[in-house]
């Protein structure tokens, strides 16, 4: 609560089934100059990703524009895990990202996103690096990729 008595932050929880839960390990590692050295080439799935989801539906998901930009800059397979079950009409509750460290073609220390619907949530979380001759879009990124089915949530 603030000096006026107003709320300053909410918070959302969202509990899951944890035998649902799976995780999945995703390592990816572009050399400089090929054809995925170009930021279009990672484009959200469900819009012209290289490497769209089995049934995927035309047109995607509602994301955010700056959502949509992160999202795009992660390798293929995440965009995808991240995605999937939101691809069949489940509706996105919340879109969030967090990153620690410069956007702008620096690593990233700290990189998350989660996706969250009434049925399931997504996140990944990881590293980026970019090594020496390389560009933001030719990244190293070293992520963990989660989806579970939600049980119940509190909150916003």
């Amino acid at each position: 609560m603030n000096d006026a008595g107003k709320p300053v932050y909410s918070l959302s929880v969202y509990h899951v089934d944890r035998a649902s839960l799976r995780q999945e390990e995703i390592v990816h590692r572009v050399r400089p100059g090929s054809r995925f050295d170009r930021v279009e080439d990672f484009e959200p799935v469900g819009r012209t990703s290289s490497v769209p989801p089995p049934d995927a539906r035309p047109g995607g998901i509602a994301l955010n524009p700056r959502t949509r930009k992160i999202l795009g800059h992660l390798p293929p397979r995440a965009q995808e895990l991240l995605q999937a079950p939101f691809l069949d009409g489940q509706r996105l509750l919340r879109q969030d990202f967090y990153y620690l460290g410069y956007e702008g073609g620096g690593d990233l220390e700290v990189f998350c996103m989660v996706f969250a619907g009434p049925q399931d949530v997504t996140a990944v979380e990881g590293t980026r690096t970019i090594p020496a001759g390389h560009t933001e879009s030719s990244a190293h990124w070293d992520l963990t990729a989660y989806q579970a089915g939600v049980t119940k949530r509190r909150g916003a």
